[in-house]
């Protein structure tokens, strides 16, 4: 590799990398002068060369060159995808530099062609190569792909070639590729292995498989002091994505942003910035009318085949910032979530895997869906690029079946696809609990050497939403637990739960208010965003009633989504209301059409797909009897509910399981056994209930020791005796996570070093 180094093609890199480091630097007037005169040059050669906008700019008499960025983007219009779709021939130059065509679905599983010439790719390279140098990897560094290959899925001559082609290249670019198709527990393992025999100092891949690597190098012990940087692309890089990777792997963890057709746009910098690559892409964030922003691209380095003004169909939730100097700041990009198909043995599929199936297994295949269900088969809903197209469905069938291993697969072809709030479309939906298949080690935090070495994780590679939405659906009993502050709930993750209840009740007495609605819910809400801090499972909020009518709903809804709240759970009595167990009997129930619509406009308010809303059925504590308890539960099903909670008083568990007799598995059933505490679980497993909330518990426990210990305190007036009973500091401030401000601290601050070691 030293003797390539002094080759004059790679001299020609090492210049252009330094070229690059000096642009990100650049003012903003010195930035937009430098835009202006790429795009014009773009501009001249499109209208001159290129058949779509050379008809474009006659049609809308359009001039020959701009004066200004803004004029250019009040004059040429959005490009939609669709458009590149139905004749991608039009955007290709009649002077196309040499260069070769890519096909992509991405995250919008839409297949697309487009064309890079060969300098103008070079260029989108090095703009990546720029990235990984300014964290330390050198070009000439050994890599590890952690990705897929669909290229070689193509039939024919083109897919052997393909597969044939690639090892040379990974060869000559000094890396090794690692399938992200194939996710398996043994799978990972082997790529550590093959990691630590190969030594390589970058990391690069999805970001969900690289976080199942990092769960699989924890659980363990792997090391491989070669490492120097882990590249997370293709999907969001998530907090809890990053953390845990930067965390196992000891090196950090950065975000890359880019398309197929669109090259390499933003990466993160040093101070954790996304930064847009402004010198090679010219980039817009257009609002949109639910408060976020569209994406559109203008790529100022291909001529051969110009993308102008190019809707990417991805969405972010702030606009593009434009500092004094250097490069425009991204915030983060939504929509590009997809959860992981597990075959019948266990093993992990990417949805890569489907894309390459789909784009190469068939020319007629516009756009798909795969959902895989909590018995673990498969409903592909298939859209077709002409309603008239053939395509044998069984075939297909049998292919997906031999992929997933004898899990049955039913696909059909649909109208459409729908787009998930994002705008994006969702490839793969899983309704699958990955906890109960995927352990991490625990080792974060001084006590962890007097903790369990594994624990189940209740979310792997999804966000909390789709977490809490498996929890309920998965055939196993869940389990949530009660916390009241951002304290208990972290308490309450490192215990193992599945997942949190933010309990009314609870929250209440801890502000030292009744649960009667003291407490307003903005007041709640603050105390919410603590706990979802503070976590990583998901959170299901007692709502009491909504807090009004249907209106409140809606605006609950959308504010507990904006702090990472998973989902809501409503019962039906009247605002404000009384906990149940204060004469019940007397207190009065919800209008069931009033209530109905509570829980409609929840549904219809909600932006993520798998934000659940429960519907909380209190007839059996007003002693309306059985039948009003399923009037009421099937009226709420119908409005939209996620699952039911069937609520009771009674010591013994006789009336929920006579509920869940009559209901059968219409919704997942949930019960608060507070009252019933001595019913076995085994029993609420028999009858296939889906969750138990612990309700109120650590709240309870927690006021029976701090009576006792200021008792104890203020009889014996001394500390002798009690401390050795109660949580050392040293516990707290672990719970509280100094260890990482401390670090912070020395990255951050200047000689933080001699501060934290004196």
């Amino acid at each position: 590799m030293k003797l390539l180094q002094c080759l004059p093609r790679f001299r020609k890199a090492g210049r252009a990398l330094h070229t690059l480091a000096e642009r990100e630097n650049w003012s903003r007037p010195e930035i937009t002068a430098f835009q202006l005169d790429r795009l014009n040059a773009l501009w001249r050669h499109a209208i001159a060369h290129v058949p779509y906008y050379r008809q474009l700019a006659a049609e809308a008499r359009l001039p020959a060159c701009f004066d200004s960025l803004d004029a250019y983007l009040a004059s040429v219009p959005i490009l939609q995808r669709a458009t590149i779709q139905d004749n991608p021939e039009a955007f290709l130059s009649e002077r196309a530099a040499p260069g070769r065509w890519v096909c992509t679905g991405g995250s919008t599983g839409t297949p697309l062609n487009a064309y890079w010439g060969r300098s103008a790719h070079l260029e989108m390279l090095q703009a990546r190569y720029r990235l990984h140098a300014a964290w330390g990897v050198d070009v000439f560094d050994r890599s590890a792909f952690l990705w897929g290959h669909s290229a070689s899925f193509q039939r024919g001559m083109a897919g052997t070639l393909a597969w044939l082609r690639q090892p040379v290249e990974d060869w000559l670019r000094n890396r090794i590729r690692l399938s992200a198709y194939h996710l398996g527990r043994d799978d990972l393992r082997n790529y550590l292995r093959r990691i630590v025999a190969f030594r390589p100092a970058a990391l690069y891949g999805y970001s969900r498989a690289l976080y199942m690597l990092a769960c699989e190098a924890e659980a363990t012990r792997f090391h491989c002091d070669s490492l120097k940087l882990i590249t997370l692309t293709g999907e969001p890089a998530h907090d809890h994505l990053s953390e845990t990777i930067e965390r196992v792997f000891g090196v950090p963890a950065v975000a890359e942003y880019g398309s197929v057709e669109c090259g390499f746009l933003a990466g993160e910098a040093a101070d954790r910035s996304l930064r847009v690559r402004e010198d090679v892409v010219l980039m817009e964030t257009l609002p949109r009318d639910e408060g976020r922003y569209d994406i559109v691209v203008t790529v100022l380095n291909n001529p051969s085949f110009p993308l102008l003004r190019y809707a990417i169909a991805d969405v972010t939730d702030a606009r593009l910032k434009l500092p004094a100097q250097g490069f425009a700041v991204l915030h983060d990009v939504a929509g590009r979530d997809n959860d992981l198909v597990l075959t019948r043995s266990g093993r992990a599929l990417h949805s890569a895997r489907f894309d390459a199936l789909f784009k190469y297994g068939t020319d007629v295949i516009r756009q798909f869906r795969v959902r895989q269900h909590a018995d673990g088969a498969l409903t592909v809903a298939l859209e077709l690029n002409d309603a008239q197209a053939s395509l044998d469905l069984s075939m297909m069938e049998r292919r997906i079946r031999k992929l997933v291993e004898g899990y049955p697969v039913k696909v059909e072809a649909v109208a459409s696809v729908p787009t998930t709030p994002a705008g994006k479309h969702r490839l793969v939906l899983s309704d699958l609990n990955l906890g109960s298949r995927w352990t991490r080690a625990r080792g974060q935090g001084s006590g962890a050497r007097n903790q369990e070495p594994e624990v189940q994780r209740a979310e792997l590679t999804v966000g909390k939403t789709t977490a809490l939405r498996r929890l309920l659906y998965k055939p196993e009993l869940g389990f949530l637990m009660e916390a009241h502050s951002g304290l208990s709930a972290r308490i309450v993750e490192e215990a193992g739960f599945e997942g949190v209840w933010a309990s009314g009740l609870s929250i209440s007495a801890s502000l030292g208010v009744r649960d009667a609605n003291e407490a307003s819910w903005t007041q709640v809400l603050e105390v919410l965003e603590f706990m979802s801090d503070s976590t990583k499972i998901p959170i299901l909020v007692d709502g009491d009633t909504g807090y009004g009518n249907f209106n409140n709903m809606r605006r609950l809804v959308r504010k507990l989504e904006q702090r990472n709240i998973a989902g809501v759970c409503i019962e039906d009595k009247v605002f404000p209301k009384m906990n149940s167990f204060l004469h019940g009997e007397s207190q009065p129930l919800a209008d069931v059409g009033e209530f109905c619509g509570k829980i409609k406009a929840g549904k219809d308010a909600q932006k993520a797909d798998d934000f659940v809303i429960i519907a909380r059925v209190e007839a059996l504590i007003a002693g309306r009897g059985m039948a009003e308890a399923l009037r009421r539960a099937e009226a709420y099903h119908q409005a939209g509910a996620d699952a039911i909670l069937i609520h009771s008083a009674k010591r013994n568990a006789d009336e929920v399981i006579a509920f869940k007799q009559e209901w059968g598995d219409r919704l997942p059933v949930v019960i608060v056994p507070t009252k019933y505490y001595a019913t076995p679980t085994e029993t609420f497993r028999k009858y296939r209930f889906s969750a138990i909330i612990w309700a109120n518990h650590l709240m309870r426990s927690s006021i029976s020791a701090m009576q006792r210990t200021a008792r104890r305190i203020r009889e014996g007036q001394t500390l002798v005796g009690v401390e050795e009973e109660v949580a050392p500091l040293g516990e707290v401030f672990r719970l509280q996570g100094v260890a990482e401000l401390e670090e912070a601290e020395r990255r951050y601050l200047p000689g933080a070093d001699d501060k934290v070691s004196g």
